[in-house]
């Protein structure tokens, strides 16, 4: 994403039976832009926990679809979380299993430069504390005017907070 973003569309992501790689996957290609829902209709209509998670992820990339198609992928902030990775069997023909964080954040600015829109999603299926920090002189931020509860520690922008099962959200940024 970090290399084509901006040039091309992305689609697709593998999936699998298993239910925390299925979050996992979905919450990736919001993360990284790409186009979700590539996968038969009976992984998502016949399983109301992964339609209702869906429905939660298309609404972000629906309402950032434009911004997407010309923003180019940040280095993504730091998180750490209170919840241990899930271990999720491995998609294809890949043996090892994966250890898939349950909150996991990217960084997109806007191909003007004038905007960067923070994506955070939780896999899991129940609340999750985290942090998230980044560089606010790598991201151009207006540390002037950060979001609410998002404070500045030296150049590091840091935010902490605690997300619900299987959500995500964006947060905007003005640039300088």
């Amino acid at each position: 994403s970090t290399v084509y973003a901006g040039y091309t569309v992305l689609l697709g992501r593998t999936f699998n039976q298993d239910d925390g790689y299925f979050r996992y996957a979905m919450a990736r290609s919001l993360l990284y832009g790409q186009q979700l829902g590539w996968c038969g209709p009976g992984a998502i209509l016949d399983k109301k926990e992964r339609l209702e998670f869906v429905k939660k992820l298309v609404k972000i990339r629906y309402e950032y679809a434009a911004f997407f198609r010309s923003a180019t992928m940040c280095r993504p902030p730091k998180v750490t979380t209170n919840k241990q990775p899930l271990v999720v069997p491995p998609p294809l023909w890949f043996r090892a299993k994966i250890e898939a964080p349950v909150v996991e954040s990217t960084a997109w600015k806007s191909y003007d430069g004038k905007k960067i829109v923070l994506f955070v999603t939780n896999i899991a299926t129940e609340d999750c504390d985290y942090t998230l920090s980044f560089s606010a002189s790598e991201y151009g931020i207006d540390t002037d005017h950060l979001p609410e509860g998002f404070t500045l520690e030296g150049d590091k922008v840091v935010f902490s907070g605690t997300i619900a099962p299987t959500h995500g959200f964006a947060t905007e940024f003005t640039c300088r």
